[in-house]
């Protein structure tokens, strides 16, 4: 319990640094700005999969990306994210949907809304008990208003659940997740293998330099046939560097969905698919 005590109170002085420290949109670090929202289309992207029974590590952000795979059936979802604060709103949001039936917590909540919600929850495992102290130590020590600097701006604009989406994500949502606080393009220990992996668009960030340690830990994570989906934010797909490095143990491809406004395909993403080769080396 002390152990524990001590985590939450680091991610706490971390999570106040965070409040006075300059955003940079284009650097990621461990404790940074969390997105309310996705910004990107992993809605279509997904569905272009059948990921039905299927074991998924997907890059954890606003948490939208883990909630199409559970809505889409998918077996198993483990969590990926740099930034450590990203699990904490994970739960948040988990307690919200099940506590107020409701996909998004209200923008520009507020104290009184997280008290509610820690009055409904009895912790079930470790992550769902850290994140509980978390936001209990955190309406502690700060007030609402710097509620509105925890997130990045919400985008409001990408739609991606309907009505019938509460009951398949009440179904489907897993509060006992495997979490690995990581880059993906560094060195990794995660033990397990998986059918998919969703990085949305981080390879747009790494450098050339780190290209072959981040295909690197795509091959060795993923089955045969494995496939990572990646999506377009503000760009049109990986360089010729990148795609070059990828090639080796990866089949290329784009992912595209019709535009109904002027009937042409849109590009919003891209997949890689694992070559059936035993080893890299």
């Amino acid at each position: 319990m002390e152990k524990l005590n001590n985590v939450i109170k680091y991610d706490i002085s971390r999570t106040e640094e965070m409040f006075h420290t300059y955003y940079h949109p284009a650097k990621f670090s461990d404790y940074d700005k969390v997105y309310y929202e996705t910004n990107e289309f992993c809605d279509k992207i997904i569905s272009q999969f059948d990921v039905s029974g299927k074991s998924v590590l997907t890059v954890l952000g606003s948490g939208d990306q883990a909630f199409q795979f559970y809505k889409n059936g998918a077996k198993n979802v483990d969590l990926f994210d740099i930034n450590k604060l990203a699990i904490y709103y994970y739960y948040l949001r988990i307690w919200n949907i099940k506590t107020f039936g409701t996909i998004y917590p209200e923008w520009c909540f507020d104290n009184e809304f997280i008290k509610k919600l820690l009055k409904s929850i009895k912790p079930k495992s470790r992550g769902e008990a850290m994140a509980y102290k978390y936001w209990s130590k955190f309406i502690d020590k700060f007030d609402s208003d710097l509620l509105k600097r925890f997130f990045y701006t919400p985008y409001k604009d990408r739609y991606i659940y309907n009505s019938s989406d509460l009951n398949l994500l009440l179904d489907g949502i897993n509060d006992n997740v495997n979490f690995f606080n990581t880059d993906i393009s560094s060195v990794i220990h995660i033990p397990n293998k998986y059918d998919f992996i969703y990085t949305s668009n981080l390879s747009d960030y790494i450098s050339n330099e780190r290209i072959a340690l981040y295909r690197n830990n795509l091959f060795e994570h993923l089955n045969d046939g494995g496939i990572v989906l990646c999506s377009n934010v503000g760009s049109r797909g990986p360089n010729s560097h990148q795609k070059r490095i990828m090639k080796r143990c990866f089949k290329y491809n784009d992912i595209n969905v019709l535009n109904s406004d002027n009937l042409e395909d849109d590009k919003i993403g891209y997949c890689y698919t694992r070559r059936k080769i035993k080893r890299l080396f």
